[in-house]
């Protein structure tokens, strides 16, 4: 295969408390990325705000959900998760140089950023270019819902005085990056892709809450889906909606199995933290809460396993409810043919 990488800038939409914005991607393309900016200017009165939630700025965002053909969901995620997940780069663990987080002192016009590269294949992917958003076949929207950013919850969880925005000074830019076939440039045919939709990597977000504790607690997997990793992001809300990551909700064993009494995995929780921090390239600065299950070895497309009716899979785990609202937030990592 032989491509040409045309990054372009695209569009720039608009903070709506509350509201849903879409843009629709442009016909004719293969993509291997969206690049996401979001950039937050509120005034925070006298008494200030306390207590950000994780990933605060991306948390200004609901759903974050891309569509394809008006029915499909491909990517369906909160804010707060799709941060989670491509905010670093895998094995450096390396972030955008000026994510800014939003200071809770009482001040006008304060200012924070946050900058996501998001590909479309899956980060364990040996050959990338296997993957791609292709809207020569098939239509694709992004919805972005936004939260209010007055609100609770959204950008601090405690608020001691009001928190006003205007909501021109607060969008989220949209970068693609475009590749463009080439021939062969040693025989001179049609690249391998010309006639040929590649996969897409497929994301889902569930939030489930944690009411008592159970060591028996699962999570059935969808059916008819090509799974990748499935990776656990476990919140507690620890102050006035102030929802944050928690690594003392998951104990003892994390297991993956079938209906058909199969254990495909079987591995102790901490042991799984320790894994993704390593894997990650964060160490000690891994975020809480997070436990990448990752069900490939080598990434290759083939290795990857499938639910089914016949074979569903289950993940089964321990977990302990803390004293505030708890959840299991598992992001489903997919591989999806789009024609």
């Amino acid at each position: 295969m032989s491509f040409e990488l045309q990054p372009s800038y695209k569009t720039r939409l608009f903070y709506e408390p509350g509201g849903t914005s879409v843009y629709k991607l442009p016909k004719g393309n293969i993509i291997t990325a969206l690049d996401l900016l979001v950039k937050l200017q509120v005034d925070i009165a006298s008494g200030g705000a306390s207590n950000a939630p994780d990933f605060q700025v991306f948390n200004a965002i609901e759903r974050f959900t891309l569509i394809r053909d008006s029915d499909t969901s491909v990517w369906n995620m909160s804010g707060q998760a799709l941060a989670a997940y491509f905010t670093y780069k895998r094995k450096n663990g390396v972030s955008a140089g000026s994510n800014t987080a939003i200071a809770g002192s009482a001040a006008s016009d304060v200012k924070g950023q946050h900058f996501l590269n998001c590909p479309a294949y899956p980060f364990d992917a040996p050959n990338p270019k296997d993957f791609a958003i292709d809207t020569r076949f098939a239509d694709y929207e992004i919805h972005i819902k936004w939260r209010d950013l007055g609100d609770a919850g959204t950008l601090f969880g405690t608020l001691t005085g009001a928190i006003t925005a205007v909501n021109s000074e607060n969008y989220i830019d949209i970068e693609l990056k475009v590749l463009k076939l080439k021939p062969n440039p040693i025989d001179g045919r049609p690249d391998a892709l010309t006639d040929v939709a590649p996969l897409v990597m497929g994301l889902r977000e569930e939030r489930i809450e944690i009411t008592q504790n159970n060591s028996q607690f699962e999570l059935d997997l969808t059916d008819g889906q090509e799974y990748r990793n499935a990776l656990l992001y476990t919140t507690h809300v620890a102050n006035t909606k102030q929802e944050v990551g928690e690594n003392d909700i998951l104990q003892g064993k994390i297991t993956l199995r079938d209906t058909q009494n199969k254990v495909i995995q079987s591995r102790r929780a901490e042991m799984v933290r320790e894994s993704t921090s390593i894997e990650w390239g964060m160490g000690s600065n891994l975020p809480n809460g997070l436990y990448d299950l990752n069900i490939t070895q080598f990434g290759n497309i083939t290795d990857v396993v499938k639910s089914t009716p016949v074979r569903d899979l289950r993940i089964e785990s321990d977990v302990v409810k803390q004293s505030n609202a708890t959840y299991m937030r598992p992001i489903y990592v997919t591989q999806q043919r789009q024609i």
